[in-house]
């Protein structure tokens, strides 16, 4: 079981008029009595537990630093038994640039101070006890794993006994269940396969064609940060089945995709951005009755990205594209795209994604309006 401080632990005062407190009288002077906090009469005594560096196999969090080595130790009560508690310290501090975390210590939010230091109070659970951090930001997670040995524990096991207490000396373990056992896997690049539902009317108003289409799509996305400040953004997409059309008997696929560079700003709850690139669209289609092919166009695409809460965040991108080597007047693509990540404890997300666009165009005697919206689900991989 995982140990937390589910009340407060404290020792509301010590006598030694009954057989009971005598024998917590002595438990306690085998540490030797010193003050403790507020709430917490004299106790036993400082002794200390050594800290070793967190072990890189179960995972490492960026900016941390522990003071690897003695841990002071201080002995509180709870219902009638003695809890041993080390005081962990450090520093945590984020390489400049990055957006700021948080951080827990054994599921106990730490306190971290301006300058980065910080102390963590550490229930012991046996002669080795595993520390679990976590440091949180935006819905990513770091986690690491620091190992604490106190050999005091066998002399409270003994003092325990000599009170008729069974003595709780299990020792934390790293645990599948709990999800802490692997790596954070949230990172700076975003795999995203998503499949989903899109419907597109597409007209060409000289030719007397309308056409209304269902279609299956399937869509795959690369999302990079390579600073916090600079990413880039691969998307491609395909409609492999036609659920609906009435055009009975004709089959239509869309295939296109796009690349975006560009550079954002903001706190690490908000960041606007702005990028640029290229992109591409076609399609096939059955009888070769209606359509377009092989369109190219520069696009410039602002979004915003907001962290909800520590697993949830939402974006939003708008994309305005000018196609090649048509005249720019009555020539545009536009999309409004939005992505909605849940991130699971794993630190994959899982994504809600949608997006609503058009494509207008004249070219010779020929006029093509098309707009459509997807909506669909993904998961970051």
């Amino acid at each position: 079981m995982k140990p937390s401080f589910n009340s407060r632990i404290s020792l509301t005062g010590l006598r030694t008029r009954t057989l009971a407190e005598l024998s917590w009288a002595i438990l306690c002077a085998s540490f030797a009595v010193v003050p403790l906090a507020v709430g917490v009469h004299d106790a036993c005594a400082q002794e200390s537990a050594e800290v070793a560096p967190p072990e890189p196999k179960y995972g490492m969090i960026q900016g941390l630093k522990l003071n690897v080595g003695s841990a002071s130790i201080k002995m509180y009560a709870k219902d009638g038994k003695p809890i041993p508690v080390a005081t962990v310290t450090g520093t945590f501090a984020r390489a400049r640039g990055n957006p700021p975390a948080t951080l827990s210590a054994q599921g106990r939010a730490v306190q971290v101070q301006a300058n980065g230091s910080f102390q963590a109070m550490v229930v012991l659970t046996g002669d080795s006890t595993w520390l679990p951090l976590i440091a949180s930001s935006r819905g990513k997670t770091e986690k690491a794993f620091a190992l604490i040995r106190y050999p005091g524990f066998a002399r409270l096991r003994a003092g325990m006994s000599a009170q008729g207490q069974k003595p709780q000396a299990q020792s934390y373990q790293v645990k599948d269940d709990e999800g802490m056992s692997t790596p954070s896997r949230r990172k700076k690049w975003y795999l995203t396969p998503a499949v989903g539902y899109e419907s597109i009317s597409h007209a060409e108003p000289t030719a007397l064609i309308s056409r209304s289409l269902g279609l299956l799509s399937a869509k795959l996305k690369l999302a990079v940060d390579f600073t916090p400040h600079v990413f880039a953004v691969l998307e491609g997409g395909l409609t492999p089945l036609t659920l609906s059309s009435n055009a009975v008997g004709v089959s239509t696929m869309f295939l296109g995709g796009s690349g975006l560079v560009g550079a954002q700003f903001g706190k690490s709850t908000f960041k606007a951005g702005l990028g640029v690139g290229y992109g591409f669209d076609t399609m096939v289609v059955s009888d070769l009755t209606f359509g377009y092919q092989n369109l190219s166009a520069i696009q410039i695409a602002p979004h915003i990205d907001v962290t909800l809460s520590k697993a949830v965040s939402a974006l939003v991108r708008f994309r305005y594209g000018i196609i090649l080597g048509l005249p720019a007047i009555a020539n545009s693509i536009v999309a409004v795209e939005g992505d909605f990540s849940y991130f699971l404890k794993n630190g994959h997300p899982v994504v809600l994604r949608g997006n609503w666009h058009t494509t207008n165009f004249t070219t010779g005697t020929a006029v093509v309006n098309q707009s459509g919206f997807f909506a669909g689900l993904g998961y970051g991989i």
